[in-house]
């Protein structure tokens, strides 16, 4: 039993570390929409595409990610410059479901209570056919929507059991 918590606690401490990683070195690319130039009588575009705003000014081109309960406010000033402020982080409560491995597999529903940017904290249930057949849990979960899973999220947690738990979620 220590073993295998060990072996989930090293997992996921190398798969955070990964994602914090891999989160801090990526960077939102404008969209291929905005290839085209403004023309005359336009002073910005805007094009909001799943999870992220980009916009097209005469003085360049801006991105930014946008969680999913996440908003942007974009401002453009007489001279062209453009601004887009994103809310990155702050509290939630979106439903979703799922299954996870902590001692057996079991199929789950949870609330997104907080998040930010990419991450997410949750609580739940997992239920299976085994004893106990409900087990609460809480969870930290990364976003997969840089790899086109828009909202799927991969889950790292611990049970009411004391057990960790490695799963997958999606948004409803």
């Amino acid at each position: 039993m220590k073993e295998r918590m060990k072996l989930f606690g090293v997992c996921g401490i190398l798969l955070g570390l990964a994602m914090l990683i891999a989160n801090f070195f990526s960077h939102t690319e404008p969209s291929e929409l905005l290839d085209e130039p403004l023309r005359e009588e336009e002073a910005s575009r805007i094009v909001i595409e799943d999870r992220k705003i980009s916009v097209l000014s005469k003085k360049g081109t801006k991105a930014s990610y946008v969680p999913s309960s996440g908003h942007a406010v974009v401002s453009t000033k007489k001279d062209g410059d453009v601004h887009i402020d994103v809310k990155q982080g702050g509290f939630s409560l979106q439903g979703g479901f799922g299954a996870h491995y902590s001692d057996v597999p079991r199929l789950t529903l949870d609330l997104q209570l907080a998040y930010y940017r990419r991450f997410g904290f949750h609580v739940g249930i997992g239920a299976a056919n085994a004893r106990p057949a409900v087990t609460p849990y809480a969870a930290v979960s990364y976003r997969l929507d840089q790899i086109r899973l828009a909202n799927t999220s991969l889950v790292v947690g611990v049970t009411a059991r004391k057990e960790p738990l490695l799963g997958l979620r999606v948004e409803l």
